[in-house]
């Protein structure tokens, strides 16, 4: 090879180095390049997203994360409890008084109205008892009529006295004239005596006579005070036949009470059904004797059940006790009816926990128009809980570290730095959370994050929703 050749070669291959080198050198500064424009442009966003215009730290990378706000209205809340179903109403009928079954019209199953006739007791001495009460009830509002007859015949004796005393009065007035005609006389003829124009023996005359007409007024005085003293008695006897009405009305009350009190007692030998319902026990049969219940009769004669309306009964736990009320939806589940739900909402709460198993009794009415519900059944029942409207919420991944007696933290954004927040929470249902306190409906809440968060923590958000 000759010297030119060779000096050729030698410059082809400086030129191919020179060309590598200005490559690679291209390369480098465009992936340089490209690198900070793509961090430029998340930072921007963070900056944006988190309200706040101040870039990043010079050699530090924000950590991507998501943010919510939280949302006003708490947790739905539903507890699911063992739950029973009893009869709306049942009752164990029991024997009022004593003797033989004389008729039993149902058996165990028989479907009763309100009212019926179940049972007929044998009682005749309650009958005999109610027919003589009856019998002294007669008597009495007869004793009652005489009382009142007495009363007339009293009341017509004292008129009568009174009549006989305005007699005696005029008598006294006509003895009285009389007395005073007679006194006039003798004194004209004790003048003509005196005169010597008659005889003296003519005033011994008029002198008796004028004595014998004062002893007339004396004696229709006497007799006005007795016919006043027939009119006192007259009074007396008004007075007492009164009193003996006025006991004879309340022995006829008294009579009365005495023949209804027996008549109760002879209502007592049948036994009607309280309701609608269906007998569910039988303890006798027709020719048993029935002792009473107050004389030791422990067993019921039948017992009866309302089944158009039944009772499921729950218990509630002491923490769901506070969102518990009348009215609270529910849906029942009978085991033995797999399929059929039956809704309803809570009829009623005990509002006091049993200090043994610090749970509370409720209750919810449910329609049985076919005779589906049984009492005895048994399943579940789904309780809708109130919630807390005011309260705040947010997803459950906000919270971070573990939750003591309701305290727990989350991260919120402060222009663009991570924060934690000390919270208080409330219900939790694996979804969402709720916050009683250290939240407002403004914060930005971090729900998510690519990397490690700690206090002071650049953000950089990618995504948020108004608290969903």
């Amino acid at each position: 090879m000759n010297m030119p050749q060779m000096i050729r070669r030698h410059w082809l291959g400086l030129s191919s180095l020179a060309v590598a080198a200005a490559c690679a050198a291209g390369a480098y500064w465009l992936t340089r390049g490209t690198a900070h424009a793509g961090a430029a442009k998340p930072e921007s966003h963070s900056a944006e997203a988190a309200g706040t215009t101040e870039p990043a730290e010079s050699g530090r990378a924000a950590v991507r994360v998501e943010a919510v706000h939280p949302s006003v209205g708490g947790v739905v809340r539903e507890i699911v409890r063992p739950a029973s179903v009893i009869a709306y109403e049942s009752a164990d009928l029991y024997a009022k008084i004593s003797g033989y079954l004389k008729e039993q019209k149902v058996d165990v199953g028989s479907r009763v109205k309100q009212g019926d006739t179940l049972v007929q007791i044998d009682a005749p001495e309650f009958v005999k008892a109610a027919e003589q009460a009856g019998a002294a009830v007669d008597q009495a509002i007869a004793e009652r009529s005489q009382a009142a007859a007495k009363i007339e015949t009293a009341k017509a004796e004292r008129n009568a006295a009174l009549a006989f005393v305005k007699q005696a009065e005029a008598e006294i007035k006509r003895a009285k004239a009389v007395y005073d005609f007679r006194v006039k006389q003798h004194d004209r003829i004790q003048k003509l005596v005196e005169q010597k124009a008659v005889d003296a023996r003519l005033l011994d005359e008029k002198l008796d006579e004028m004595e014998a007409s004062m002893a007339a007024e004396m004696a229709a005085r006497a007799g006005v005070a007795t016919a006043e003293a027939k009119v006192s008695a007259a009074d007396a006897n008004v007075a007492q036949a009164e009193a003996d009405l006025v006991s004879a009305k309340a022995n006829v009350e008294v009579a009365k009470a005495a023949r209804d009190k027996a008549k109760v007692f002879v209502d007592f030998a049948a036994i009607v059904s309280p309701y609608d319902g269906v007998v569910t026990k039988r303890n006798f049969f027709r020719g048993a004797f029935i002792r009473a219940a107050e004389q030791g009769g422990v067993v019921p004669l039948l017992a009866v059940s309302r089944t158009d309306l039944m009772r499921v009964w729950a218990r509630v736990p002491d923490r769901d006790v506070p969102y518990v009320s009348v009215g609270n939806a529910v849906k029942v589940d009978i085991d033995a009816l797999p399929g059929e739900e039956f809704q309803g909402q809570v009829s009623r709460i005990a509002d006091a926990e049993d200090p043994e198993t610090r749970t509370m009794y409720l209750e919810v009415d449910l329609p049985n128009p076919q005779d589906k519900l049984r009492e005895g059944m048994y399943g579940s029942m789904t309780i809708h809980l109130n919630q807390g409207e005011k309260r705040l919420t947010v997803p459950s991944s906000c919270l971070v570290g573990d939750i003591n007696n309701s305290q727990g933290s989350v991260y919120v954004i402060e222009e663009g730095i991570a924060r934690p927040r000390a919270v208080s929470v409330g219900t939790d249902n694996g979804v969402r959370t709720e916050i009683v306190k250290g939240l407002g409906e403004r914060d930005a809440v971090i729900s998510r994050h690519s990397g490690p968060l700690a206090d002071g923590t650049r953000v950089e958000v990618v995504s948020g929703a108004g608290g969903n």
